[in-house]
């Protein structure tokens, strides 16, 4: 017979244990950050995409009627506003719906996606001068806009539409030129409601 470790039957200390957790603790510590962050660069991709989307989407409508379609995500369903999904007015040439699925804002579902026409000025080449919009010869601006992100989220999603992140200052910085730019163009600084327009095409 042989006599069993007299350790193995008390199992644990205290100060076994305590190393342990004390480890644990480290490791959550510095893997817990990276999930976040893993988690919010998910949803700037998912927002992306679904831009992406919309503008095909958009485009296919502007083919087969002539227009720019509003269509909002936050609850307003008034048929003027849901006209990718339906044709309250008997729209010549629609031939929808043209999005599968409701649009949803993914950083926040009480936020709001949308996308309308308008006449929302763009300085697309970062010159200083409005490329379309009001006082340009494609005033009619078909866009879609957003709310909910934080500044760094902004600056995220601006850098993978347009490339320009490291864009700070001056006329052609992130949040004032390209295809995204913040809603009054200017920088959000540490805001956490940041709102974003982007350009999707013109008439």
């Amino acid at each position: 017979m042989f006599r069993k470790n007299a350790k193995a039957e008390q199992g644990f200390t205290l100060i076994e244990m305590i190393g342990v957790l004390a480890i644990i603790s480290i490791l959550a510590a510095i893997i817990a950050p990276k999930i976040f962050e893993a988690i919010a660069n998910s949803k700037i991709s998912s927002l992306a995409e679904g831009i992406a989307t919309v503008r095909t989407s958009v485009t296919s409508y502007y083919k087969d009627t002539g227009n720019f379609p509003t269509q909002w995500s936050d609850g307003n369903s008034t048929s003027q506003n849901q006209m990718m999904v339906k044709n309250p007015t008997a729209l010549r040439g629609w031939n929808g719906p043209y999005l599968d699925k409701a649009l949803v804002n993914p950083i926040n579902p009480n936020g709001y996606l949308r996308t309308q026409q308008g006449s929302w000025t763009f300085d697309i080449d970062g010159d200083g001068t409005n490329d379309y919009g009001t006082g340009t010869s494609h005033a009619t601006v078909s866009m879609v806009w957003f709310n909910q992100l934080s500044a760094d989220q902004a600056k995220q999603l601006s850098n993978i539409i347009d490339s320009d992140g490291d864009n700070t200052t001056g006329n052609n910085a992130w949040y004032n030129a390209g295809r995204a730019r913040t809603s009054n163009s200017a920088d959000p600084g540490t805001s956490t409601n940041v709102t974003m327009f982007v350009f999707l095409g013109s008439r």
